[in-house]
């Protein structure tokens, strides 16, 4: 869900809560019926604002719930048609061997993986925390590669691009002999 589509889905919840309490409150007579009746009134001076008004409520409800009805158009895996039938591969799979290739570079203290289908193939997309000592641009470049090559010599997938971002350096802390 986009930003756009959350303040939006935030402003209509909180005009939805305020209506549903006005709602209760006259019905169980806690606001004055000569208080209602003022404000009904005030709907006929103001006809074509508050028609405005409804027909937004009506849009937005609509798309809110078409979003619901249709859900995310996420691919969670990826199917290979073999001789023998089909293989699915998880996306999970793809973060997990990533994972296990990074994690044996000298230099990575923590990765986070992600990944992604799209028409040409995979993204992978790693978060690492690295040590001070090492150059960030030949790692960036080794990972790259082995984990490319790697997932594509093990899942067969093309993977169309290794995004790596490094978040933190972090300093080789040795144990202490005392």
């Amino acid at each position: 869900m986009s930003l756009f589509d959350r303040i939006v889905l935030t402003i209509y919840s909180f005009l939805l809560a305020v209506a549903s309490i006005l709602v209760i409150f006259s019905g169980f007579h806690i606001i004055p019926v000569h208080i209602i009746e003022s404000y009904a009134g005030l709907l006929y001076d103001y006809g074509y604002i508050i028609g405005i008004v409804g027909l937004l409520f009506l849009i937005v409800s609509i798309k809110f719930l078409l979003s619901g009805v249709r859900g995310e158009n996420n691919i969670k895996n990826i199917a290979r048609q073999t001789q023998l039938g089909e293989v699915r591969i998880s996306l999970v799979t793809l973060e997990n061997i990533s994972e296990k290739v990074v994690k044996g570079i000298d230099g990575v203290r923590e990765v986070k993986t992600k990944a992604l289908f799209i028409n040409d193939g995979a993204v992978i997309v790693l978060n690492l925390i690295v040590a001070t000592e090492i150059k960030i641009p030949e790692l960036v470049v080794k990972i790259q590669k082995l984990v490319k090559e790697q997932v594509e010599a093990i899942t067969g997938i093309n993977v169309a691009e290794v995004k790596v971002y490094i978040d933190n350096v972090t300093v080789n802390l040795k144990p202490r002999v005392e």
